[in-house]
């Protein structure tokens, strides 16, 4: 099976959570609503505005909203926020040491075909798109 971890269904979920609201939300009110533990979601939130996705407000209606319309925020460009790069299998990482099988592997460039896809139809999916899909 084939996972996404924690940290990008977390993200997901947050930036859903925000597009929804359409304004300034606390991390508390956020971590309780998504059930997201506040540290973890802390972190998340950091990474996403270091990102440009999301941007930050002090004060007593402090808190954290999207930094882009949400027809411009791809599922794509979360992921690529929160994780280096997306990587399917160990012979299309950039580590030569990561596959011993990795210059002879006729796997390797199934592996390639599907990353692509995978990445091209997450670029292709908006936060928009998946709220007008629910409505």
């Amino acid at each position: 099976m084939i996972k996404v971890n924690k940290k990008i269904k977390y993200g997901f979920r947050a930036m859903i959570y925000l597009a929804l609201q359409n304004k300034t939300i606390s991390v508390n009110q956020i971590s309780e609503s998504e059930k997201i533990p506040r540290a973890f979601l802390e972190q998340i939130i950091q990474e996403l505005k270091q990102a440009g996705l999301v941007k930050s407000q002090r004060g007593s209606a402090g808190g954290f909203s999207l930094a882009k319309p949400i027809t411009q925020i791809s599922l794509g460009d979360i992921v690529c926020a929160l994780e280096e790069r997306v990587c399917l299998a160990d012979c299309l990482s950039n580590n030569l040491e990561s596959c011993q099988l990795q210059s002879t592997c006729l796997a390797k460039d199934g592996w390639e075909k599907i990353q692509c896809s995978l990445v091209s139809t997450m670029n292709q999916v908006s936060l928009a798109s998946l709220l007008n899909s629910n409505s």
